[in-house]
């Protein structure tokens, strides 16, 4: 058995954790038996460990991922994003359509990286991301009459977009690599140029690579800030570096695969 861990023992362990009995600990449970089970690692590594265990972002861990923390040889560095299985919430709110729908728009209208680019390019010129969908029309021509694209990307209080959001997705949606859609990520949302993507940032870039609301991605943006954040500095942002380091390591938090149906 891995680390000299029966299935008995983690199984006895998990529910000697689980005191509400529902199936779940939570993170200060799962931090006290890493300190038990006589783990080296630093503060830092074991929020890292947690944040990639609670996937969910509902701050609970599953037996699961519990289970796949004891028998892994570097629980601190192992990637569980293997680990997500969407919720029933996470299916409601659609994002698997929507996402679907970028990939049907790539698909019928040939979008290539050379279009995309074009579109960040006159976007860019233009000097205001935030428009109209006759202007998001002008910006992506292929887009036609797709109301569940725009109605996706605008705004719950104003009829208007960011160009940037979509233009994003669209780099999710097509063959980009993982630097270059760092490089992209920075060209497009740190608007400050401090060379650091914010909290702020981050929600609406996961917004675009996720296909999901802002509203359910919080927790994974508060994960990825305390994952790949530069504590350095005192800033608490994501620099460009770390975020193409964090993209390999953790693929599934910030560029997870793109599926298709």
């Amino acid at each position: 058995d891995a680390l000299g861990f029966s299935e008995f023992d983690i199984r006895n362990a998990f529910n000697k954790l689980d005191l509400d009995k529902n199936g779940y600990i939570g993170a200060a449970e799962l931090r006290q038996c890493l300190a038990c089970m006589g783990e080296h690692v630093s503060e830092a590594e074991i929020d890292m460990m947690i944040s990639m265990l609670d996937l969910n972002g509902d701050g609970m861990v599953s037996y699961r991922g519990f289970k796949a923390m004891v028998e892994s040889p570097d629980p601190a560095n192992d990637d569980f994003s293997y680990l997500y299985v969407p919720t029933r919430a996470d299916r409601d709110q659609g994002s698997n359509n929507i996402q679907e729908l970028f990939y049907n728009y790539v698909q019928a209208h040939n979008i290539t990286k050379a279009d995309v680019l074009r579109a960040w390019d006159s976007l860019r010129r233009s000097r205001s991301f935030h428009m109209g969908r006759n202007q998001l029309f002008e910006l992506m021509p292929q887009l036609g009459d797709s109301s569940e694209i725009l109605d996706f990307l605008t705004s719950d209080t104003e009829n208007v977009m960011d160009g940037r959001q979509l233009v994003m997705c669209f780099v999710s949606a097509v063959t980009f690599s993982a630097e270059e859609k760092c490089k992209l990520a920075f060209d497009m949302f740190d608007d400050d140029g401090s060379g650091y993507l914010s909290l702020n940032h981050i929600e609406i870039l996961l917004t675009c690579t996720h296909f999901s609301k802002r509203e359910t991605l919080k927790k994974k943006a508060y994960n990825l800030l305390r994952l790949v954040g530069d504590k350095s500095t005192g800033t608490g942002g994501v620099s460009m570096k770390a975020l193409t380091l964090g993209a390999y390591k953790f693929p599934s938090l910030i560029f997870p695969s793109f599926v298709t149906v």
